[in-house]
């Protein structure tokens, strides 16, 4: 198992997701377009919203649409 500090991504490029958070795009659906690891060591995922919208979330605000990981 690896240390904490080695965990990777939640989500990949591609993936489809379905906006779980607070806020105005809570139920909103996208692909993640871009993964940032910050100074933190904590991922945000650029999404672009079926509406066109690209906005970024941390991992709890989204969770993967069933069956539609592009992980391996």
């Amino acid at each position: 198992m690896m240390p904490d500090s080695e965990v990777g991504p939640r989500f990949r490029v591609g993936d489809q997701i379905t906006v779980v958070g607070p806020g105005v795009n809570n139920g909103g659906t996208g692909e993640v377009t871009a993964i940032t690891k910050g100074f933190d060591s904590i991922y945000r995922y650029d999404v672009r919203l079926q509406n066109g919208t690209l906005t970024r979330f941390f991992g709890f605000e989204v969770q993967l649409n069933r069956g539609e990981s592009k992980v391996a």
